[in-house]
C-alpha cells in the first residue's frame, strides 16, 4: 500500500503479511454479509411526567381565567379616563352695560303720487294666417296590398295544383297500363315515357300557378289605386271648405276687435281723471298726520331715556354681585374635581398593582410543578440514555473486535519488499 512511491518492476510482496491482511479483510466481508440490523424498541426520549402535566395544565387553566386582567383593564381605563380630565376653568364674566339711545324721532314722508295713468290704445291684431288642409301625395309603391287580395286565392290555386297532380296520376296509371301491355313494364322506354309525363305536369303546374297569382295581384293593385284616388279627391274637397270658412271667421274677428277698442280708450279716459282727484285729497290728510305724529314721538322719546337710565344703574350693582358669587362657587367645584380625580388615580395604581400580584400568584405554583416534573423528567431521561448506551455497546462489540483486529494490522510492516523505480498515484492493496 503506497501514495506516490517510486516502485521497480521486480518489487514483490510478502506472502505472510499478504495473508494476515487477507485474513483481516475476510473477517471483515463475514461482517458485512452475516451481521444483522438490531433496532433498539425502547423509547429514548423521556415523557412528560404527571406533575409537569400537571403545572403545564395549571399554567393554561390560569391563563385561560385571566386572572387579574379585569383588575387591569380597570385600572387603565380609570387611568386613561383621568388623563382626559379637564378640570373646570373659572372665568371671570364681563358686567355688561346697557347703552342709553335716544329713540330716532322718525318722520313719514308724504307719498308723491305717480304720473296719471296712461291711454293706451288697444291694437287691432292682424287677421289669423289661415292654414288649409293640404293635399298629401299617396304612392303605390308604400300601400299594403293584402287588404285587397282575395282572400280564395290560395285555395284556388291550391284546388288547380290538386287537379294536375291528380292528372299526373291518372297518365302515369295508363302509361303503365299500356307497358303492361306490350311486355315493356319496369324497361327503359317506360322511365322515358313516366319521365316525360312528370315534366309535362310540372310545366303545367308552373304556369297555372303563375297565372292564377298574376291576375290575382293585378286585381288587387287596380283596387288599391281606386281607393287612392278616392282618398285624394276627399282631400281635396276638404281643402276647398277650410279656405272658406277661414276667411270668413277673420273677417268677424277683425269687427270685433275694432269695437273693443273704441270702448276700451273711452273707459280709460274716465278711470284717469277720477285718479287724479283722489290723489290730490290724499296728499292733504298725509300732510296733516305727519305734524301730529311727530309731536307725539317726541314726548315718548323724553319719557324712554329718564327709564332707561334708571334700569342701567339697578341692572349694573345685580351683575356684580352675580358675578362674585360664581367666581366663588367655580373655584370651590375646581379644587373638589381636581382632588376627585387624584384620588381615582391612586386607586387605579392600587387595583392594577393588586391584580398583577393577583396574577403572578396564581402562575406561581403552576411553575414550581413544573420545575419539578422538569427534574423528573431529566433523570428519566439520563437513565434511558444509560439503557440506551448500554444497548449499543452490546450491539457493537463485534464491530470494536474487528477495530481491534484492524488495528492489528495496520502496524504491521510495510508490505513492499524492494525499493520502488516508478511514480504510483493509485490506493489499495493488491491481492
Amino acid at each position: 500500500m503506497g501514495f506516490g512511491k517510486d516502485k521497480s518492476d521486480s518489487g514483490g510482496f510478502d506472502p505472510e503479511l499478504k495473508q494476515a491482511l487477507l485474513s483481516v479483510f475476510r473477517e471483515g466481508e463475514s461482517l458485512f454479509k452475516n451481521r444483522e440490523y438490531q433496532p433498539y424498541n425502547s423509547a429514548t426520549v423521556a415523557p412528560l411526567s404527571n406533575i409537569e402535566m400537571a403545572g403545564m395544565q395549571g399554567v393554561v387553566n390560569a391563563a385561560q381565567q385571566g386572572y387579574g386582567q379585569q383588575q387591569m383593564r380597570d385600572a387603565m381605563g380609570t387611568t386613561r379616563n383621568e388623563t382626559m380630565y379637564n378640570p373646570g376653568q373659572v372665568r371671570a364674566q364681563g358686567i355688561g352695560h346697557r347703552d342709553v339711545t335716544a329713540e330716532r324721532i322718525g318722520h313719514r314722508d308724504v307719498g308723491m303720487f305717480g304720473p296719471v295713468q296712461q291711454i293706451r290704445e288697444e291694437r287691432v291684431n292682424a287677421p289669423a294666417y289661415l292654414n288649409p288642409q293640404m293635399v298629401g301625395i299617396e304612392r303605390l309603391a308604400n300601400t299594403d296590398y293584402k287588404p285587397y287580395e282575395n282572400k280564395f286565392n290560395t285555395e284556388v290555386v291550391d284546388t288547380t295544383l290538386a287537379d294536375i297532380e291528380r292528372a299526373r296520376k291518372m297518365q302515369q296509371n295508363q302509361n303503365a297500363s299500356r307497358a303492361v301491355a306490350a311486355g315493356a313494364f319496369g324497361g327503359d322506354r317506360q322511365g322515358i315515357v313516366e319521365s316525360e309525363t312528370n315534366k309535362a305536369a310540372l310545366e303545367q303546374v308552373a304556369r297555372t300557378s303563375a297565372a292564377l297569382r298574376s291576375e290575382g295581384f293585378d286585381k288587387s293593385t287596380g283596387m288599391a289605386q281606386s281607393d287612392i284616388a278616392n282618398f285624394i279627391r276627399a282631400q281635396e274637397l276638404n281643402q276647398k271648405t277650410d279656405l272658406s270658412a277661414g276667411q270668413f271667421s277673420s273677417g268677424q274677428r277683425m269687427q270685433g276687435s275694432l269695437a273693443n277698442q273704441q270702448a276700451n280708450m273711452e273707459a280709460q279716459n274716465r278711470n284717469a281723471a277720477n285718479m287724479l282727484s283722489t290723489n290730490q285729497l290724499n296728499m292733504q290728510g298725509q300732510l296733516a298726520n305727519q305734524r301730529t305724529n311727530f309731536e307725539a314721538q317726541k314726548q315718548n322719546q323724553m319719557v324712554n331715556m329718564q327709564g332707561q337710565l334708571a334700569n342701567q344703574s339697578t341692572n349694573f350693582d345685580a351683575q356684580k354681585q352675580n358675578q362674585m358669587a360664581r367666581l366663588q362657587a367655580a373655584m370651590q367645584n375646581q379644587n373638589a374635581g381636581l382632588q376627585g380625580s387624584q384620588q381615582r388615580l391612586s386607586a387605579a395604581n392600587q387595583l392594577g398593582s393588586m391584580g398583577q400580584d393577583y396574577r403572578n400568584l396564581m402562575f406561581q405554583d403552576p411553575a414550581a410543578m413544573m420545575g419539578i416534573g422538569q427534574m423528573q423528567r431529566d433523570q428519566a431521561q439520563r437513565l434511558m440514555d444509560d439503557q440506551y448506551g448500554r444497548f449499543n455497546e452490546e450491539r457493537n462489540y463485534d464491530l470494536k473486535m474487528f477495530d481491534v483486529l484492524r488495528g492489528a494490522a495496520g502496524i504491521l510492516p510495510s508490505p513492499l519488499t524492494n525499493e520502488s523505480k516508478t511514480r504510483n498515484t493509485s490506493f489499495g492493496i493488491p491481492v
